[in-house]
């Protein structure tokens, strides 16, 4: 495991920006992940060698939402392991605050253990069963922050890639979390987001439309988004995003396997402030909106 801690600049007082939600999407079929940014200034995606012109092309788009607010914010950007935890100090000390999700990465093509199987590339990704970022509340000025990035086997009966199956137990997958903390006079409830369902199943590009929600502006202090949660075999997720205004998760493609189900647990942030909208059209894989 390695860790990693940086303390970026301070916003100037009376003036903060904070991420206030993302959401992605392949155009055709591609469904696995091996890297995934999202960040005020946007967006990256990769996926397996379908999406990057080894075996084949796809594109991706998606949108950024940030929020505006008056107040001054302190930045800590971490690195840690997926699946793991760490506890980081607030540069505010034990001030009355908040710590909000301003961004995170995934990153597949780092260094493997020993034992990792030789006969899959980790650069190429993996189908996603769950990702997740959660920060804990501030407490005597300091906070705990999570990462997840479980991968989902093809599932019984799919079968189309055992090789990346088997890598699966021994994959290493880095993580990167950047932290806002924003000082209060009284910090906010959160509001939490709970959400399950099934995925319509009418391919191809089956309609799936995102949830809406009505939580007004603020920003996320935790979110897990889980594909197939009850472990029955599924199709793969292909967009997925969480904003203040919707929740979207997505198998719809040009070649969909099987019926797919979700569940979304997310903490939201309540703030006063401005949102404005990033949009990203179809840009090719790896290429950065930042």
């Amino acid at each position: 495991m390695w860790l990693a801690i940086a303390i970026l600049a301070c916003a100037p007082r009376g003036e903060g920006e904070l991420l206030a939600g993302w959401q992605v999407e392949w155009e055709d079929l591609s469904h696995r992940v091996s890297s995934l940014e999202a960040g005020r200034g946007g967006l990256s995606l990769v996926g397996g060698d379908w999406s990057t012109g080894e075996q084949g092309s796809d594109r991706w788009r998606g949108e950024v939402t940030v929020l505006q607010v008056e107040r001054p914010v302190e930045y800590v950007e971490i690195e840690l392991e997926a699946g793991s935890s760490v506890r980081i100090a607030s540069p505010w000390g034990d001030r009355t605050q908040i710590a909000v999700i301003d961004g995170f990465h995934f990153e597949t093509d780092v260094e493997q253990p020993a034992d990792y199987p030789d006969d899959y590339d980790p650069g190429h990704g993996y189908t996603l069963g769950e990702l997740g970022v959660a920060i804990g509340p501030v407490q005597n000025g300091e906070t705990t922050v999570q990462a997840t990035f479980t991968p989902q086997p093809t599932g019984e009966g799919f079968d189309d890639r055992p090789e990346m199956d088997a890598s699966m137990p021994y994959a290493v997958i880095g993580a990167t979390v950047r932290v806002a903390f924003v000082p209060l006079t009284r910090a906010p409830q959160s509001i939490p987001v709970e959400l399950q369902g099934d995925l319509e199943y009418d391919p191809p590009y089956s309609d799936h439309d995102p949830i809406p929600l009505d939580l007004g502006t603020g920003a996320w202090s935790s979110f897990s988004l889980r594909v197939n949660p009850t472990g029955d075999t599924g199709d793969y997720v292909r967009a997925l995003g969480l904003q203040g205004h919707q929740a979207w998760v997505s198998s719809s493609s040009v070649f969909e396997l099987a019926p797919a189900s979700y569940e979304i647990d997310a903490d939201f942030i309540p703030l006063s402030g401005h949102i404005d909208e990033l949009e990203i059209q179809w840009t090719e894989p790896g290429s950065k909106s930042f």
